[in-house]
C-alpha cells in the first residue's frame, strides 16, 4: 500500500523519479522496519512491560541495522542516519543504572547478557554499579 502511494506521487512529480526505490530496495526497507517493529513488540506485548527487556531488544535492533548498513550499500546513508539517533539514545542508558540493576535482579538474566554482549569496560562499570548498590 505504501509503495503504491509513493509511486503515484513520484509519477506526478517527474523530478522525484530519481529517488524511486527498486522492488529489491523496498524489500530491504520492509526488513528494516520489521527490526524496529520487533523492538516495539518486545516492549508492548507484555501486560506489564519490563525494564529488563529494553537493552537487549535495543541492542538486537542496532546490530541488525549495523549489519544492514554494511550489506545494503544503496541504503547505507539513511540507515546510518537512523543509527546516529539510535546511538544517541543508547548512550543515555549509560546515564542511569536502572537498566543494569533490572537485568541483574532478574533471576534468569543476572549478568549473563552483559558479559556476553558488552565490551570489557562496560562490564566492569556494570559490576561496580551493582557492588555500589
Amino acid at each position: 500500500p505504501l509503495t503504491k502511494a509513493i509511486k503515484g506521487t513520484i509519477s506526478e512529480f517527474k523530478d522525484m523519479k530519481k529517488f524511486a526505490l527498486t522492488l529489491d530496495e523496498w524489500d530491504k526497507v520492509d526488513g528494516m522496519i520489521k527490526y524496529l517493529h520487533e523492538v516495539q513488540m518486545v516492549m508492548a506485548n507484555q501486560k506489564l512491560p519490563i525494564l529488563v527487556a529494553a537493552i537487549p531488544a535495543f541492542e538486537r535492533f542496532m546490530s541488525k541495522w549495523e549489519y544492514a548498513a554494511k550489506h545494503y550499500n544503496e541504503l547505507s546513508e539513511p540507515i546510518d542516519a537512523g543509527l546516529v539517533i539510535a546511538y544517541k539514545y543508547y548512550s543515555q542508558f549509560d546515564d542511569t543504572g536502572a537498566y543494569v540493576v533490572a537485568m541483574f535482579i532478574h533471576p534468569a538474566i543476572k549478568l549473563t547478557h552483559i558479559k556476553k554482549e558488552w565490551d570489557a569496560p562496560y562490564i566492569v562499570k556494570a559490576k561496580q554499579l551493582i557492588k555500589d548498590i
